[in-house]
């Protein structure tokens, strides 16, 4: 975290403009004679896996900052959320751990190809292809995406 903390600079929230990865929509509806609509994000499916070290006999996570988690922080904190006095502890709210993950979005290569791309970029190991399996597959963020992730253990 230190060294990409470190790196980390000019951090804030505009307005949309567009992005191949995510798609503002919303759904109108009927239920029971009420018309409705449900904002969401339409987005692509993505690939998390679960590692395991064998040496270590622990789970491996991924620390990584995540620019929607400090804008929420940093929304609970006022209007700009950003402390002058400690603009680096401010950052460090950004942070998260989680699963090694990614997107599928190489149409060349199957979930499991890509999961064994997310391992070797995130977490530095070159796990075979062979050792990675699938779990099971659900629904991401159902209330805002409903995309669907597919989940591998190694």
């Amino acid at each position: 975290m230190e060294s990409t903390l470190s790196r980390l600079k000019n951090v804030s929230v505009g307005e949309f403009r567009g992005s191949r990865y995510v798609v503002p929509q919303t759904v109108s509806f009927d239920l029971k004679g009420s018309s409705r609509t449900w904002d969401m994000i339409k987005s692509m499916g993505s690939v998390a896996i679960v590692l395991y070290h064998k040496d270590l006999d622990a789970a491996v996570l991924v620390r990584q900052f995540r620019p929607p988690v400090w804008a929420h922080a940093a929304s609970l904190e006022g209007e700009s959320g950003i402390n002058d006095e400690d603009e680096e502890q401010d950052l460090a709210a950004g942070f998260n751990y989680e699963l090694c993950a990614g997107l599928i979005d190489k149409k060349d290569l199957s979930a499991k190809e890509i999961a064994k791309e997310e391992i070797l970029e995130e977490c530095g190991y070159d796990v075979e292809l062979e050792a990675i399996e699938k779990v099971t597959t659900y629904v991401h963020a159902a209330a805002h995406l409903g995309s669907r992730e597919q989940i591998f253990y190694a």
